[in-house]
């Protein structure tokens, strides 16, 4: 699987679909207006665990970012499986090119998306 394929996969698990993205390896840009982007990148430490978004002025740089941690933002489902509770934080995980939550799955993922949308927005 290529690595935007896998990014695109990625980021339709977190529900980015309702933003305009370009995805470019496991980063997407995202334009703010004429002179801003978004970078938004799968944040990993082994794991898919969060998202850093970074404020882009098309000529000076970047001018702001942010990490989105998904525990944070989203609240675990109920699960009956008796190692939910050992799991510390919540995380996409890859299992041979299979994506999904690792056994600790979100109610929804657009608390995230929201609090995204709106940091981009004080940019724009």
């Amino acid at each position: 699987m290529s690595w935007k394929s896998k990014a695109e996969v990625l980021f339709n698990i977190l529900g980015c679909y309702g933003i305009d993205l370009e995805i470019l390896g496991i980063k997407a840009i995202c334009n703010v207006n004429k002179d801003t982007v978004a970078e938004i990148t799968l944040a990993t430490s082994g794991r898919y665990d969060s998202l850093i978004v970074s404020i882009q002025n098309k000529t000076n740089g970047t001018i702001a970012t942010n990490k989105f941690i998904f525990e944070e933002y989203l609240k675990r489902l109920p699960s009956n499986n008796n190692y939910s509770k050992d799991v510390k934080r919540m995380y996409i995980w890859d299992d041979r090119g299979e994506f999904g939550w690792y056994i600790v799955e979100p109610k929804a993922t657009k608390p995230i998306v929201d609090a995204i949308l709106k940091y981009i927005e004080l940019y724009n």
